[in-house]
């Protein structure tokens, strides 16, 4: 994930002998994609980790002040689940009965931004996925804390789109 945000500083001259900051350049360029692959990443994590059903390695994916408000997709509730500690045991529990899978950000929904949220600021994506019960969707929110530089979850929503075979 930190290889997706390095970028290398260097300068580049161009044919009318402007000297361009490349990385401003890059950046510009990649930014799109750049927040579309890191929020991916991040997703495909959480999939290895919900299948393994490891709470630990669940754990590893949120910031320690994360929020998981979950709309019937893993659970027959709505409920919300607060602390990596107590949201990776729930996921953990829930993806033993669902085997969620198929994570992927929803480009027809929107492209995963850069956007500030309760003065937090942070990637959110929309993405989708499947479970045995029905097709689901869900909003996730990466930042960094304090001092880190890796992207974790502040908050995921998940929810259940509709029951499969009652569409």
């Amino acid at each position: 994930l930190a290889a997706l945000l390095a970028v290398l500083i260097w300068q580049v001259r161009r044919p009318d002998g402007v000297t361009v900051d490349s990385q401003k350049v890059a950046l510009a360029q990649s930014e799109y994609l750049t927040r579309n692959q890191v929020s991916q990443e991040w997703l495909t994590q959480l999939e290895s980790a919900l299948a393994s059903a490891s709470a630990d390695t669940l754990a590893a994916l949120f910031n320690p002040d994360c929020h998981w408000r979950d709309l019937l997709a893993f659970d027959w509730e709505i409920i919300t689940h607060s602390g990596a500690a107590k949201v990776s045991l729930a996921l953990a529990k829930a993806a033993a009965l669902h085997a969620p899978n198929n994570f992927q950000v929803n480009m027809q929904r929107q492209p995963a931004q850069w956007v500030k949220r309760a003065g937090q600021e942070t990637i959110e994506a929309f993405f989708s996925f499947d479970t045995q019960v029905g097709p689901c969707e869900g909003i996730l929110r990466l930042s960094a804390q304090e001092g880190q530089e890796e992207l974790k979850a502040w908050t995921l929503m998940t929810s259940l789109l509709e029951i499969a075979g009652h569409e």
